[in-house]
């Protein structure tokens, strides 16, 4: 069992917002903590944060009472997990990331994106949080989780440059018809030029041209697979 019940986020919270104040800034509270030790330790946490960060304007008594059930019954019954990081045997860092997404719903319109990054099946690094744009397909969620794990590796790679002698990145999504569309995307010299311009809009466009993913994976040598 995880720390929210199985398909929550399909059914819509009709419970009644909190009115005190105090316990409006309880509520808070209680989710801040919560989301440190999921950004910083517990991966497993990470979904959860987010769906209870959706309440922080205005808390339901719904979402209280499952923020208080998830902090009880699931993080302190599991505050020994830890997280092991082995060193790396030699100055060349190879990093695997895994992707998926979730399709949205009629409650919830906005697809999920979650990836975790991995080095020798030790966790460095992850994220879960909602898409900022409407998916019309399974396929579409899928690519825009994939651009938005690709857009972190690149971020993350001149870091790594400083500390190893070689930085091989690979990330694997578990959509087939995105790989198909990413061997089959061919841009050309004007639309290449304008990538540059696509990621200043930091995700406001709704469509996502497939050719800019597929310059970021090849600029940056990123091996992605099925």
């Amino acid at each position: 069992n995880g720390p929210l019940p199985h398909n929550i986020h399909e059914e819509p919270d009709n419970s009644p917002p909190i009115t005190d104040p105090a316990e409006i800034k309880s509520y808070r509270s209680n989710l801040g903590a919560y989301s440190y030790y999921a950004s910083t330790s517990r991966p497993d946490l990470s979904y959860s944060a987010t769906f209870f960060s959706r309440y922080m304007q205005q808390p339901t008594e719904q979402a209280d009472r499952l923020l208080h059930a998830a902090i009880i019954r699931y993080a302190k019954a599991t505050s020994n997990v830890s997280i092991l990081i082995r060193k790396p045997p030699t100055k060349d860092l190879r990093l695997v990331t895994h992707v998926d997404a979730s399709f949205g719903s009629c409650h919830n319109v906005y697809p999920q994106t979650g990836f975790v990054v991995m080095h020798q099946d030790n966790i460095l690094c992850w994220s879960s949080h909602k898409q900022k744009r409407v998916a019309r397909s399974t396929t579409r969620a899928e690519l825009l989780a994939l651009e938005e794990a690709t857009d972190y590796l690149c971020y993350l790679k001149p870091f790594l440059n400083l500390f190893f002698d070689k930085v091989t990145l690979e990330i694997g999504t578990d959509s087939n018809d995105v790989v198909h569309l990413l061997k089959s995307v061919h841009a050309k010299p004007a639309e290449k030029a304008l990538v540059h311009k696509i990621r200043e809009l930091h995700g406001k466009l709704m469509v996502v041209p497939l050719w800019a993913l597929a310059q970021s994976l090849e600029s940056e040598r990123i091996l992605c697979y099925h």
